[in-house]
């Protein structure tokens, strides 16, 4: 079933691309990976020369991806509070998804930095009539991007009905398309997935990588968005790749969905925390564009 915000034509993930996908996810995997998996080659840049943008760094290129990188975004968390010039902590039309059965509310005492982390943290707490409360961040107005490598590390939480995610979606407001670089299901803790969402309608070619138990530390999840390709890392290793891609602007978000109403959530279980180390986004010099009307999306080294 489509999820239409209110008073809003931009519709996110589908409970479908959940756990609908992971029971069947062995025959649908194999399927969509046989029939769209490609070999491995960076994107050629454009033959037109495209001058770097004002925020853009050099960089080590990520690891485990070839080719030269430009860092175009970069949010290590090491201040005392989340930067409001890159980050809010609501959808722009309302601060759930509830067409998912999602049963939280983002709030922004449920978004917290500490140690050099930041933290979205569920709680057992009721908020606009839905029984918990927890933290989100998405980028909207303050930095999109055409083509590029986003990546997050971060360690998941485990508790009964967590839904933590890190995905993007056009800054125009239109859907599908989306990239959902890791969806993770505490039904299912040694797995996540990974999701292209197409035009007409919601073409889902996803993939479920199955692996350690994910809350049991911190990992590093990818998607290489390219003209004709997504590809997806786990860890700096390529685990699934689609030979389409979107060609709209996208922004980012990273979430913490509550899916329920959830079994077994008690005092012992909540709260829940998704702690997330950094945030960033690279692109190949002269392939694609980025825009951070702060202008300097990428720290400046002292």
């Amino acid at each position: 079933m489509p999820r239409t915000p209110p008073g809003s034509s931009w519709l996110s993930r589908r409970s479908v691309s959940g756990r609908a996908a992971l029971a069947s996810s062995a025959v649908l995997a194999a399927a969509v990976a046989a029939s769209l998996a490609v070999a491995v080659s960076p994107a050629p840049a454009s033959s037109a020369a495209r001058p770097r943008p004002p925020h853009a760094a050099k960089a080590a290129p990520p690891a485990g991806l070839p080719g030269r990188w430009d860092l175009v975004f970069d949010d290590e968390f090491n201040g005392p509070s989340l930067d409001r010039s890159l980050w809010k902590t609501c959808y722009d039309w309302g601060c759930t998804i509830s067409t998912n059965n999602e049963q939280e509310s983002y709030v922004t005492s449920g978004v917290s930095l500490g140690g050099g982390r930041l933290v979205l943290t569920a709680t057992q707490r009721s908020a606009r009539g839905l029984p918990f409360s927890s933290g989100m961040v998405q980028s909207n107005g303050r930095f999109d991007f055409r083509y590029g490598y986003m990546e997050i590390r971060a360690k998941v939480p485990t508790s009964p009905g967590v839904w933590p995610a890190f995905w993007a979606v056009p800054e125009n407001g239109s859907w599908p398309p989306e990239i959902d670089a890791m969806e993770f299901y505490a039904n299912q803790p040694n797995a996540v997935q990974e999701t292209v969402h197409l035009p007409p309608g919601d073409t889902q070619l996803n993939h479920i990588v199955y692996g350690p138990d994910f809350g049991g530390g911190y990992h590093v999840y990818g998607a290489d968005w390219e003209p004709g390709s997504v590809s997806f890392y786990v860890d700096g290793v390529l685990r699934f790749r689609v030979a389409q891609s979107p060609s709209l602007p996208m922004y980012l978000i990273a979430n913490l969905a509550v899916s329920g109403p959830p079994s077994g959530a008690t005092a012992r279980t909540y709260p829940a925390s998704y702690e997330i180390d950094w945030i960033r986004v690279y692109q190949h010099p002269g392939l694609g564009s980025s825009s951070c009307p702060r202008r300097d999306c990428v720290p400046v080294p002292s």
